[in-house]
């Protein structure tokens, strides 16, 4: 849904000066910063919005003139004609936070240009798939990420987005740096990227303790469009109560013209009973239909937990299927395998027994939701009939009183519109509750993910990719900024922070992860494994290039952003996933981290693997 943002802005204007006048105080602004709480009741209540309806055109953004902005200034420009909320909102941001600027502003130059806001506008959740259309949403959950530089987003169109963020390698080096001071000291250094966009690749994962704030923040704005959704059934909703004051007016006014034309009162009583009936079973109706949105959740949540267990027991057959088919010469591995084996045969039958018992509630919670729809479409069969006999009723008033027909006209005409205007607002808290719904399930589903994920590397019959990857992740964080990333260059008597570290993080990992002898010869044998370019030749040279379908946990992943031949970033397959790469990479973004990326569009990012498991 788009807004006309004039309009908005003029209906809020109006709402503030009536509210300011009911409560006899001064207006002074009427800007949305400086009366955002009142601006957030305005969207809710008054026309049962949320922010994440309200959309604008991402070039309308990119029009903007974000650099030296004056503060002073604010106030007038949210002022303009041509003035939106999106545009007031990040003019407010760049002109009032310094570190917010100094986070978008990637050059350092002190202004901010159109790819640092277009990098910026990816973060939060617009890549090539929603480009046309952002919403104030989107820029208040991107905002809370990107501040707080925690560059992780979230698979299956969690917040209504597809976020496609570059992939960030080795630091560019330039020229009089402590990297070249590094270089010509006989320390390695990657190669210079110019162009790093094109590769299709985006975090993957959180970690589970984010992963689980995440569902809880989620679960809040569920339970919080509930109560809104709640307040239209019960009647508290502003709207609600307004069209339900204006229909009673109508109605005493009604009344009061057939005491004053003295309509006979026995038809009177039988109008008053028959608005009574129909009053009591509209509501019977409401109280049916807010059962069937709670029940439209419990089997939501119901089919969530079923589709959970049905892929967590896939996991674990695929797991059993894989190891029943290994064997080994040693003893020591097989009796690995016989021991892996024997837990995963338990492990599928309760999973299997899981399965079948969050089948079983589902079916339950559906039956469920079909008689309350069952009930709902009765009593609406009811209210038709009943409305049908009040029709006969006023037709017998007209009848001995002709005057009277614009009375009950007025009161007709004032239900029925009622009655479009509670259907409207009821059907946005719907929406808005199904959207709450829809992002809680992916954030379910995201867990659901990472914990089988971890089962395949628990029980992977590929040994040596499952040491290399469980090494691996105990550096997840590890980073620049504190330091902490060194460890990978130690060798060299470098810093992360003078030199690019993406293959020294993977050549740590193999040579420290715990069966490091399981590693192939060919790798070893690299003279300098601490530059990807190398990696690159060595492996070609061993035969050791495969494609991506022979890829395994543990293996070498290569990536030529320009596409011509000389590899820029090197990371660790965790998993391949369908058309989805799993990796985990250091120097991603400064940090070790795990990335996805999407394998349908290679030719954007051309990717080269590397055997090692």
């Amino acid at each position: 849904m788009e807004l006309n943002f004039a309009d908005l802005r003029t209906g809020f204007s109006n709402y503030l000066e009536e509210l300011y006048l009911k409560e006899g105080r001064e207006l002074t602004s009427t800007s949305i910063f400086a009366h955002s709480d009142e601006f957030e009741r305005y969207v809710s209540e008054e026309l049962n919005l949320g922010l994440s309806m309200m959309t604008i055109s991402v070039e309308d953004i990119l029009d903007i003139d974000f650099s030296n902005i004056d503060p002073d200034e604010t106030q007038a420009e949210e002022e303009s004609e041509d003035s939106n909320i999106i545009k007031d909102f990040l003019s407010y941001l760049f002109s009032d936070d310094e570190e917010f600027i100094s986070k978008v502003d990637e050059t350092k130059d002190g202004n901010i240009d159109e790819d640092e806001v277009n990098n910026f506008l990816k973060h939060v959740g617009v890549g090539e798939d929603n480009s046309s259309h952002i919403s104030m949403g989107d820029i208040l959950d991107g905002l809370s990420s990107f501040k707080n530089d925690v560059m992780k987003t979230l698979q299956s169109n969690l917040l209504n987005s597809i976020a496609n963020p570059s992939l960030q390698t080795a630091a560019p080096v330039s020229s009089g740096s402590a990297a070249s001071a590094a270089a010509a000291s006989g320390v390695p250094v990657e190669p210079e990227v110019s162009n790093r966009s094109g590769g299709r690749v985006s975090d993957a994962f959180m970690s589970e303790e984010d992963m689980q704030k995440e569902l809880e923040k989620k679960e809040t704005t569920l339970q919080t469009k509930q109560e809104a959704l709640n307040a239209v059934y019960d009647g508290t909703n502003p709207t609600v109560k307004s069209w339900n004051n204006a229909v009673d007016e109508a109605y005493q006014f009604l009344l009061g013209q057939l005491e004053y034309r003295k309509v006979n009162q026995e038809l009177i009583e039988s109008l008053n009973n028959q608005v009574a009936l129909i009053s009591a079973k509209e509501a019977e109706i409401s109280e049916k239909d807010s059962e069937i949105s709670t029940q439209k959740t419990t089997v939501s949540n119901a089919k969530t937990a079923y589709e959970s267990a049905v892929s967590t027991r896939e996991t674990l057959e695929s797991a059993l299927s894989s190891m029943q088919g290994k064997s080994s010469d040693d003893p020591d591995e097989q009796a690995q395998i016989d021991a892996q084996i024997s837990r995963l045969e338990g492990e599928v039958a309760a999973a299997r027994a899981a399965e079948s018992e969050a089948e079983a509630q589902l079916k339950e919670e559906e039956e469920k939701l079909d008689k309350l729809e069952e009930e709902k479409a009765r009593l609406e069969d009811e209210l038709d009939e009943l409305n049908a006999q009040k029709s006969e009723i006023e037709a017998k008033i007209i009848e001995t009183e002709p005057n009277i027909k614009e009375a009950i006209q007025i009161y007709n005409d004032k239900k029925k519109q009622a009655d479009a205007a509670k259907e409207t607002v009821l059907n946005n808290a719907k929406n808005a509750v199904e959207v709450a719904q829809q992002d809680v399930v992916a954030v379910k589903e995201l867990i659901n993910d990472n914990e089988n994920r971890n089962l395949s590397l628990e029980y992977s019959s590929n040994f040596v990719g499952r040491d290399i990857a469980q090494f691996a992740l105990g550096f997840l964080g590890y980073n620049e900024a504190d330091a902490s990333a060194d460890i990978f260059l130690e060798k060299w008597h470098s810093s992360s922070s003078q030199t690019g570290w993406c293959a020294a993080f993977v050549s740590y990992i193999y040579e420290h992860m715990p069966s490091s002898d399981k590693i192939p010869q060919w790798y070893k044998d690299i003279e300098n494994q601490y530059w990807q370019v190398n990696v690159h030749r060595a492996a070609e040279e061993a035969g050791a290039i495969i494609d991506s379908s022979q890829a395994e946990t543990g293996d070498i992943v290569l990536y030529d952003y320009d596409g011509d031949g000389t590899m820029q970033h090197i990371g660790i397959v965790l998993a391949v996933e369908g058309n989805k790469l799993i990796t985990i990479d250091g120097n991603s973004g400064n940090t070790v981290r795990i990335n996805e990326v999407d394998l349908e569009h290679p030719a954007t990012c051309p990717l080269t693997f590397c055997k090692i498991t």
